[in-house]
């Protein structure tokens, strides 16, 4: 059984969103895609992590689609894993996907429909068995406490590991005091960050090439914890 796993990481530069924003594809642009294959159960994962290679324009968006579309299709997929896809991932995926055929790029609805109808969202599963721990009124708990729970191991992307300077980050939004990459970190600066120094032509400065680094490292750990929660969770 071929299993993909799937996540994807997006800046919101124009627009911040409300609480109740997360499925509007408006307030959200793609920057990566994390893609993971696992060939058999007892194979070793390997993974891969697709940077946008230009601004914001659609055009762009599409290219990043068609490459991820590519890596998905070249490899033998009965299975794709994500943690809460059906809440976000697959809902901007599928919007970009309309979009970009729509467009006239390279058609995308018919193979990303194949991934869809295999797909898998760890996070029900997840919800299942950890019902009576839900805090609050959240309706599903993060990837990294369930891994934690699991006894998963998740490998923290640390910003002392990178040559970033802190004036840089704070720029980009990130808190001060924050030592570890968070999802939020990406959403609200770092993503944006990236994209447009690369579309200014500053690829070969050693922050960008840091920051890639840093959300190739990050987005690649989401990505790879997926097969063993899928193992803890019995599959």
């Amino acid at each position: 059984m071929g299993t993909l796993a799937l996540d994807i990481e997006t800046a919101s530069p124009f627009e911040s969103p409300g609480g109740d924003d997360f499925d509007d594809t408006r307030y959200f642009e793609l920057v990566a895609v994390a893609l993971g294959y696992r060939a058999a159960p007892d194979a070793d994962p390997e993974t891969t992590v697709l940077l946008r290679q230009g601004d914001w324009a659609d055009e762009h968006t599409a290219a990043l689609l068609e490459r991820a579309i590519a890596w998905c299709t070249a490899r033998e997929v009965d299975r794709l894993l994500t943690y809460n896809g059906e809440g976000f991932d697959l809902v901007h995926l599928r919007h970009w996907v309309d979009e970009a055929e729509a467009a006239g790029h390279t058609p995308l609805v018919e193979p990303f429909d194949r991934l869809a109808a295999v797909h898998r969202d760890l996070k029900h599963p997840a919800t299942e068995r950890y019902r009576d721990r839900l805090p609050g009124r959240a309706s599903f708990h993060t990837l990294e406490r369930v891994c934690r729970w699991e006894g998963v191991d998740v490998t923290e992307t640390r910003y002392a590991d990178y040559d970033l300077n802190p004036d840089f980050l704070r720029g980009a939004s990130v808190p001060e005091h924050d030592a570890v990459v968070e999802g939020r970190h990406v959403g609200r600066g770092l993503g944006a960050a990236y994209v447009e120094g690369i579309a200014a032509g500053l690829d070969d400065r050693l922050t960008y090439r840091e920051l890639g680094r840093l959300l190739r490292d990050y987005a690649r750990s989401d990505v790879a914890v997926l097969f063993g929660l899928a193992d803890a969770l019995g599959n």
